[in-house]
């Protein structure tokens, strides 16, 4: 059986996924990719403006967070001193594209997995507030420049603004029934009495006794990685073969909500009984809304007026790591006259979907249970781990 499921922007591209299996266990697992791992090359050669007209282009689906990555990159690489309220609306900003796709996420991809129907009521105007928060601090110029740009914040604005966020999200997640994600016991409380199609995925996971479906043994990535370790592997990365296999010191690693979130009262109980399983990730995706949100609203006392900072021509090397909707995003970069030499990019989705790593590892020797339900939870399991591309995920018998 087979299934093509996700969405696609900018760079095309998509994961091939087959599973086999024998003696009713998932004997086999393997991702082929065809992701285009070179992507960063379409930047050298260029000058960095006008890279930076071109970046947020190649990356539709993440672009904020892409474009966020590579400014911060080449200013360290040029040695830009950037005002600490530049980088908090900057987060603001990635913040609240994450929040879209991981609201997308829930209501979305979860239902369509088990075959439910998508419920996209009330995603537009999220997105519309969202769309808001660049004018409630950027109203002059770009906020996509190198050193910043024109930042004129309204406090009251954002405030007003995050605030109809947060009640947006919970009526489209939650409807009249929102939980109190703290711990264990609201959690149980909640389960099985809301009838949200994406959050009723949870519902499915519990009662399907699929708490610790796709529980492996994977590292997850550090919430604060040494950034050195990157530069260096990357700065030495000449066939793009870190990019397509990465790893933190040796070690295979996952990245996303449950490496963001481990502490988190709640999703570390859940890890205790569960482990890495289906239902702890599904809960960390759902508590990273309201996280998202609390950041957003932190961030805002950050804020004042800043004019930007001006870059100078110059040459050198830098690194960014910036936290997006499905995980560690890392670009570096090379700079030699102000012209872009070589320029990498390291994505999530290399991470989760490592010949080594946790889809891998969590679906090795599962209960195939005739196929058909394998599929669905499979599919949540992808989800979870949250490609950027659309996949297809082809399981075979015998």
């Amino acid at each position: 059986m087979g299934a093509t499921r996700g969405t696609t922007g900018g760079i095309k591209g998509s994961l091939r996924i087959q599973v086999k299996i024998d003696a009713g266990v998932v004997s086999k697992i393997q991702v082929r990719s065809q992701r285009p791992l070179n992507s960063g090359a379409l930047l050298e050669s260029r000058s960095v403006e006008d890279a930076w007209d071109l970046l947020p282009r190649i990356f539709s689906l993440c672009g904020v967070a892409q474009t966020t990555a590579g400014l911060v990159a080449v200013e360290h690489a040029l040695g830009v001193s950037l005002a600490p309220s530049q980088t908090a609306a900057r987060q603001i900003l990635v913040a609240a594209e994450a929040l879209e796709q991981t609201v997308w996420r829930i209501t979305v991809d979860w239902p369509t997995c088990l075959g439910m129907q998508a419920d996209v009521a009330g995603i537009r105007d999220l997105r519309r507030l969202l769309r808001g928060l660049e004018m409630d601090m950027f109203n002059a110029t770009p906020w996509n420049r190198v050193g910043g740009g024109h930042l004129i914040p309204d406090p009251v604005e954002l405030v007003n603004t995050i605030d109809a966020v947060a009640q947006q999200t919970a009526w489209i997640l939650f409807g009249d029934a929102a939980p109190q994600l703290d711990d264990h016991q609201s959690f149980e409380r909640w389960l099985g009495r809301q009838h949200r199609p994406g959050p009723s995925a949870l519902d499915y996971v519990r009662d399907q006794g699929l708490a610790a479906f796709g529980n492996s043994p994977v590292d997850l990535l550090p919430t604060l990685p040494d950034t050195g370790f990157f530069a260096q592997q990357l700065a030495n990365d000449v066939d793009w073969s870190f990019c397509a296999q990465p790893h933190y010191y040796g070690s295979i690693s996952e990245t996303g909500a449950l490496s963001r979130l481990v502490d988190h009262p709640l999703v570390s109980e859940l890890r205790d009984r569960h482990g890495n399983g289906l239902l702890t990730r599904l809960a960390a995706t759902l508590v990273e809304t309201s996280e998202l949100i609390l950041k957003m609203r932190s961030w805002v006392d950050d804020l004042s007026d800043d004019m930007g900072t001006a870059a100078n021509d110059g040459s050198g090397q830098g690194i960014s790591v910036i936290d997006t909707a499905r995980g560690a995003l890392v670009h570096w970069v090379d700079i030699a006259d102000n012209m872009i030499n070589r320029y990498r990019i390291l994505a999530p989705t290399e991470w989760n979907f490592h010949p080594r790593g946790p889809l891998i590892q969590g679906l090795q020797g599962a209960d195939a249970h005739g196929g058909e339900p394998l599929d669905k939870n499979a599919g949540l399991l992808i989800s979870a781990l949250d490609p950027c591309v659309a996949y297809e995920l082809n399981i075979t018998a015998h």
